[in-house]
């Protein structure tokens, strides 16, 4: 009896007096933390294997981490890279002029414009807790000599696979390229202690504005010899184009230590370009707009020197066909007024490899 009533005083107080019972808890905890090791302990020295800790796969933040007290953190980067590939227009098949529509050869003519210049390029990132992130980058040409243009011609009805005409030009780009995106990194795991995998699906748009000037054409007929050659100095074209990408993506990363390597694809079913030429030697202003199907890629390997600096190297890929149709009018010269329309398609493939540095904030 007198054990009961002392166990009851005891309850009491620590009823009464908040602090003297956490004080208690934390004793009693104290004590079963020190049981629980020397248990462990003892454990261990019976079966040694029991304390290695086995990999296993488990799902674990994504490879960018916040702080708990930082909603909000940034990257931001910027290097030096190469432009190549081309962008290729095509005319031909269905024509119309005041006469009628008609089917001309197809191709009826080809210009092949050089992309391959040295580019700047900016990049960054905004992580908004853990698992989302909006990211952009700007890209620009450092110079404007792009190589040659190539032009061919088919205009033989009777020989529809043979070039009529061909000519080289000196070729001038100005331009810039755009890319913002939304992701959200939705699956993380570890395979281990060391490695970090996550996979994310995002939305963005791209958008590319290039100008191209082309002079100095040496030009020749393959399909008649004797005709000889032409040389034609100065201006003699001007071409703009212009691309927007609606895109859906999914993308995957990788750490392991302070290396990362990150891809992505993006896909989108309605690339629009359009297009307005100058055709300086003969007055034709031609408009084109054209709708497709494009695809990008991003390839990225990454080393963290610290937490704040970061160096990568990264390869942004583009490809898109698309159609339509081409208005034409002649504005100068004996045939002014003139007007009419032809099929159009426009593909590219372009690469742009990019060495950069970056910091954390």
């Amino acid at each position: 009896m007198r054990n009961m009533e002392e166990k009851n005083q005891w309850h009491s107080s620590i009823i009464q007096n908040p602090r003297k019972g956490g004080d208690v808890i934390k004793n009693y905890l104290a004590y079963a933390t020190v049981v629980c090791t020397f248990v462990a302990g003892a454990s261990a020295l019976e079966n040694p294997a029991a304390s290695v800790v086995q990999p296993s796969a488990q799902f674990a933040a994504p490879i960018v981490r916040t702080d708990d007290n930082e909603f909000v953190t940034s990257e931001l980067w910027g290097g030096l890279g190469e432009l190549s590939g081309n962008v290729t227009y095509k005319i031909g098949g269905l024509y119309t002029d005041a006469t009628g529509t008609s089917l001309v050869n197809s191709p009826l003519s080809e210009l092949k414009w050089p992309v391959n210049i040295p580019t700047a390029t900016i990049g960054g990132t905004l992580h908004f807790g853990r698992f989302w992130e909006v990211n952009g980058l700007w890209t620009g040409c450092l110079d404007s000599n792009a190589g040659n243009l190539d032009d061919s011609d088919w205009e033989d009805p009777s020989q529809p696979r043979a070039v009529t005409t061909y000519s080289t030009s000196d070729a001038n780009l100005t331009g810039f390229i755009t890319d913002v995106g939304v992701r959200c990194w939705a699956l993380n795991w570890m395979s281990d202690r060391q490695t970090i995998y996550s996979i994310g699906f995002g939305a963005g748009w791209l958008y590319q504005d290039f100008n191209w000037d082309a002079s100095n054409t040496d030009q020749w007929y393959p399909s008649d010899p004797a005709a000889g050659a032409d040389f034609v100095p100065g201006l003699v074209a001007t071409y703009e184009t212009i691309a927007n990408m609606p895109y859906v993506e999914v993308a995957g990363q990788m750490k392991i230590y302070q290396v990362s390597f990150f891809g992505d694809i993006g896909l989108s079913p309605a690339m629009q370009v359009s297009d307005e030429d100058n055709h300086i030697l003969r007055t034709i202003l031609a408009k084109t707009k054209t709708t497709g199907n494009a695809v990008k890629a991003t390839l990225q390997g990454r080393y963290d020197f610290n937490q704040y600096v970061f160096g990568l190297i990264r390869a942004d890929l583009l490809a898109y066909h698309v159609d339509g149709t081409e208005s034409d009018f002649v504005y100068g010269g004996s045939d002014l007024g003139d007007a009419w329309s032809i099929h159009h398609e426009i593909s590219s493939v372009q690469d742009n490899v990019t060495v950069a540095v970056g910091v954390k904030f």
